[in-house]
This record gives C-alpha cells, sequence and structure tokens, in this order.
C-alpha cells in the first residue's frame, strides 16, 4: 500500500497477514519512496517492488522483497 503524503509503501508479510492467518498483521513496516507515490508493480519472479512517484518528473522507486 502506498502512503501519498509520507513518501513511504507499507510492507506486510503476505505469508503472515492475509484472509486465513492474521496473527501477523500488525507487524507491517515501511519502506521510504521517492516523493507521492502513487502506483506499484511487483515482479514476483526478482522479488522487486516498482514504485511510481509523482513528483520529481514521475521517477520510479525499486526495492526487493524478501524472497519466500
Amino acid at each position: 500500500m502506498t502512503d501519498f503524503g509520507g513518501a513511504a509503501v507499507t510492507i506486510l508479510n503476505g505469508a503472515r497477514c492475509n484472509a486465513t492467518v492474521t496473527t501477523g498483521c500488525g507487524t507491517a513496516r515501511e519502506q521510504a519512496v521517492g516523493s507521492e507515490p502513487l502506483g506499484l508493480a511487483i515482479d514476483p519472479g526478482s522479488h522487486a517492488v516498482y514504485v511510481t512517484n509523482i513528483f520529481g518528473g514521475g521517477s520510479v522507486s525499486l526495492f526487493q522483497t524478501a524472497a519466500h
């Protein structure tokens, strides 16, 4: 989930926070990204997350997720 005003993306562990298991939902963390993030895409093959940032000419932030 992008935090438009906070320049961050909230990261949840899908193995611990989903429709079946909710015990790990309180352990979300934030990843800093560029200003005014709007959308994101995840590449499950490379575990990469791409985040579009509106401010600054439409840049893209990229970070890796943990491989499972």
